[in-house]
């Protein structure tokens, strides 16, 4: 019988392609970091500087980043596997590059906005551009690799790029406010630094 793949075999695959799994998985770390802190903390922006309350946050920045990733993650799958198959071997990557540099600038300016729900409409603009976070990345790992090597490759990255981008987010939004800017009013500024920096980072790992 023909023998399955261990994670050994996987591992050495990882090391002879190292400077594709680094920069892939900790770039899809911080594109996750990003995500969830956003994510966490732009109620707190909401309720502390435009005077919402939490159930008005709820309904409107709730819907904000449900329809932004809702419109988005079809769409950006279908351009993506059109292009493929036209020979755009590595636009998975590729879309997932520009994807983060074109969401910077509504995701950053959502928090300096006057109107709150201009606010929500930028951040709603926001998850529709870097949902492709949530897939296209996952793909490039799965398309080069054999079938029987897939399970084990979602696994690794689910424990790297899952776990450590879900602890990050709100941690780095956290220390950026409380150290960067020692005022929990600054909150909207310490995401507006989180994406920038983050999302730069993203784009060139």
């Amino acid at each position: 019988t023909e023998r399955l793949p261990t994670f050994v075999d996987y591992f050495r695959i990882i090391a002879d392609n190292l400077r594709f799994y680094v920069g892939h998985h900790l770039g899809q770390a911080l594109y996750v970091t990003v995500a969830v802190g956003v994510a966490a903390w732009a109620p707190a922006f909401f309720t502390r500087l435009h005077g919402w309350s939490e159930a008005q946050t709820g309904i409107w920045l709730g819907a904000a980043m449900l329809w932004g990733s809702v419109l988005g993650l079809p769409l950006h799958g279908a351009i993506a596997d059109k292009l493929f198959q036209r020979g755009m071997l590595d636009i998975h990557m590729r879309y997932s590059m520009i994807a983060a540099l074109v969401g910077i600038p509504f995701g950053a300016s959502a928090f300096f906005v006057v109107s709150p729900y201009v606010a929500c409409l930028l951040i709603s603009i926001f998850f529709f551009v870097i949902s492709v976070y949530a897939s296209l990345p996952t793909v490039a790992v799965q398309s080069v690799l054999p079938s029987d090597m897939r399970g084990k490759a979602a696994s690794i990255m689910l424990i790297v790029i899952g776990t450590g981008g879900t602890i990050m987010g709100p941690l780095v939004v956290a220390t950026i406010t409380d150290l960067g800017f020692g005022r929990p009013e600054d909150v909207g500024k310490a995401l507006a630094v989180t994406i920038i920096g983050g999302l730069m980072l993203v784009a060139l790992l």
